[in-house]
Formats: C-alpha cells, structure tokens, sequence
C-alpha cells in the first residue's frame, strides 16, 4: 500500500478537557512512503446492525481499529509504534472505506503486517476479550483510548467497536472479505529485496571476474589480504 500524509493546517487544543481554541489552515508537501498492510473489509450488514443499536459507524471502526493495534505486541515482538491504523478525523467529511486496517510504519515493510495476516482471528479474538472485560463506561487508556493517535481520541465509541468485533471474531475473518496476501506483486517489499540481492550478486560476481563496473555503489576499500601484504612489504 502507499500511505500518505496531508497537512491541511494545525490546532490548539486545551490538554484538560480537548477544547480546541485556535485554527489556522496551510499547507506543506505530502509525505508519502509505501509499506505493507493488512485489512478486512466490512459488510453492509455490520454496518446496518450498529446503526440499528443506535451507535454511530465511523467512531466504532476507529475504536475498534485501536483495540486491534493495542494488541498486536501481545502477538508478535514489535514495538507499539510499527503498527498504526487509520484514524478519525472529527472535522474531516470525506468518505471512508467500511474496514479495519493495520500497516508498518517502516517504509518497506519489516514483516510485521505478514505475521498479523496469519494470527488476524487470533487477534480479533484477544480485542474483543480486551473490550469486554473492561469495566469502564466510554472508554479508557486500558481499552480504545490510543495516546499516539492523531486525532486525539476525538471520535470513538466503545460499545459499537465491541459489536463490530463480537462479529468478526464469532463468524471468523474468512466470512468476510480479508486483504489476500500475494508476495509475487511488483509494489511488494519481497520482490524489491529480490531484485536488490540479484543486483549485488551480479556486482559481486563481476568483482571476481575482474570485470570493470560502471558507476560502483561505493569506492573501493582494501580487504584485509591487501593490508597485511603492505605490512609485510614495510
């Protein structure tokens, strides 16, 4: 996937209480990267039962969203900050896809997406447990509030995101449609890497031939055989 991040401007808010006092719009250049992510999409039907039991969807998904990137430490040994998600923004009125989506924060990939792919109902399971044994009303930093998010826990709803992931976890990810992992794909860090060790290999092979290499990656550097037949020659 590529992720991409716009500035459209900045906000003052009071820690207290999240009052926003001050904004200002301008704009920098996108900072973009491509990475790896994992997803499931959501049906219409989880969507229709939310909103029937009276909750709002988007602040469900992003709820729901931050229970699963809470989680996933206590499956594979990544750092809190490898994984991110997507968030709500509270002034933002453009449309979002209906899913839960998870993503490296490493350009390239480290791996870490390709290992929650293999546990995603592991993880569903452990979110919704989280969730439901939490004994707080709205939430709380134990269960959907995310201290990196970044848009200050604005829009989230504890009770549509443990509707969201009671379903999931009962039916199971292969209910519904889940991002299909493809390690073939021209855009995937698998196939750069490939092609960067294929690269090294040529270079390296023509090291040894004697061959001349146009444009090296770096200046040469005496190896060791060198440096110890100048000390014997002193």
């Amino acid at each position: 996937v590529k992720v991409k991040c716009n500035v459209y401007g900045y906000r003052k808010m009071y820690f207290r209480n999240n009052h926003v006092f001050e904004l200002n719009e301008f704009t920098l250049p996108p900072l973009e990267f491509e990475t790896v992510a994992v997803w499931i999409d959501l049906p219409p039907k989880l969507r229709d039962l939310v909103e029937r039991n009276g909750f709002d969807w988007k602040d469900g998904m992003h709820a729901a969203s931050h229970l699963l990137a809470r989680m996933v430490p206590t499956l594979i040994v990544c750092d809190s900050k490898s994984i991110e998600t997507e968030h709500v923004n509270a002034f933002s009125h453009r449309p979002r896809p209906a899913r839960l989506l998870l993503y490296d924060t490493t350009p390239g990939g480290t791996g870490f997406a390709e290992e929650i792919h293999k546990q995603l109902d592991v993880l569903l399971e452990k979110a919704c447990s989280l969730v439901e044994s939490c004994e707080c009303e709205t939430g709380c930093t134990r269960c959907i509030l995310d201290l990196q998010c970044k848009d200050y826990n604005a829009r989230l709803d504890k009770k549509a995101a443990l509707i969201i992931l009671r379903m999931l976890s009962k039916q199971g990810t292969s209910t519904y449609k889940r991002s299909k992992w493809n390690s073939d794909t021209s855009t995937t860090p698998e196939r750069k890497r490939k092609k960067a060790l294929n690269k090294a290999s040529v270079l390296g092979r023509a090291k040894a031939e004697g061959m001349t290499i146009p444009n090296p990656w770096s200046e040469h550097l005496p190896n060791s055989s060198e440096w110890m037949s100048e000390d014997r020659k002193d």
